[in-house]
């Protein structure tokens, strides 16, 4: 008997949310929350999903922001919830903040971009 199996991988857009945090433009923005995942197919019909990531995409600049799986299902499924700074995690982790206003600012950048504050060389950080 012949079995056709494999693994493939695919990408699911949801659509734009409001109200979500973005640490460059330093506002909340409606952004594009989309899934990506691996899947096993047995005669070209997908079985299960696995390695699933949810991520945001800024549209004003361009950044990625990967989302934890429970709070990025809630949004998905409509229910009011609120998405903190701790929710999101920048695919490119190369920032850091200012210590005037606590903005974030791409890791090269030698002043601050919301209030102008000469930014100190540190190591890259996230949160707090």
């Amino acid at each position: 008997m012949l079995f056709l199996f494999g693994i493939g991988s695919g990408q699911k857009d949801y659509g734009l949310f409001p109200k979500i945090p973005c640490f460059f433009c330093a506002e909340r923005r409606q952004m594009r929350l989309s899934k990506h995942y691996s899947y096993f197919h047995l005669f070209f019909i997908p079985i299960f999903h696995f390695n699933v990531t949810y991520y945001f995409t800024c549209p004003k600049c361009s950044t990625v922001y990967f989302c934890n799986r429970q709070k990025a299902r809630q949004i998905h499924h409509y229910t009011p919830v609120r998405v903190e700074f701790s929710d999101i995690l920048p695919a490119n982790r190369a920032f850091q903040y200012c210590s005037k206003c606590s903005a974030a600012a791409r890791q090269d950048d030698l002043f601050c971009p919301i209030c102008g504050t000469e930014l100190l060389k540190s190591e890259p950080k996230f949160g707090s």
